[in-house]
């Protein structure tokens, strides 16, 4: 081997070296983060999946009062209602109009009760799932109770607020049967 090279040799080792000392502490760094990242994502999710399950209760809550306001301040600019038997509500301004016709329905109560709360990994996104119950009142008196079911999905907004973007509902009521043939 020639001086020069000699000379040049433990600099390669060397730089060998440092360069494998900077991956092993770039994997190890990269996996600790990692491991911090997903218990962090934990945290952030349990408490993210409690705040959605208040919010969707206090929504109930909401409703049960006829508060169209707190009712109406549940959905994001852009969000989707819809249910059996309705034309679906795109909007705010047409959601606000839909729940003050649906909570000035005379003899009405409702309520509902959330049964399962999921959030998504990246904690922007999640839906609630329930049970619902509905009672109205004819003129004569008479009350008639439905049994539904509904999902919600929800954006977690900026400022932490969860805001519903597509509610879906419907009862629990069997089809109609088809009317009979009209003979000719």
């Amino acid at each position: 081997m020639s001086r020069r090279n000699a000379f040049k040799a433990p600099h390669r080792r060397g730089a060998a070296l440092l360069l494998g000392i900077f991956v092993v502490v770039t994997l190890l760094c990269g996996s600790a983060l990692a491991q911090q990242k997903a218990a962090g994502t934990a945290s952030t999710r349990a408490a993210d999946e409690k705040a959605l399950r208040d919010t969707d209760t206090a929504y109930s809550n909401a409703a049960t009062a006829k508060d169209l306001e707190k009712c109406a301040s549940n959905y994001a600019d852009n969000a989707v209602v819809m249910v059996a038997g309705e034309p679906a509500r795109t909007g705010k301004a047409a959601i606000h109009e839909f729940l003050d016709k649906t909570l000035k329905t005379p003899g009405l109560s409702l309520s509902w009760q959330v049964t399962k709360v999921q959030v998504a990994r990246s904690g922007e996104l999640g839906y609630t799932r329930g049970v619902t119950i509905s009672t109205t009142t004819d003129a004569s008196g008479k009350k008639t109770t439905v049994k539904g079911k509904y999902v919600t999905v929800w954006n977690k907004m900026p400022d932490g607020s969860w805001k519903a973007v597509a509610d879906i509902s419907n009862d629990d009521v069997p089809p109609q049967p088809p009317a009979p043939a009209k003979k000719r």
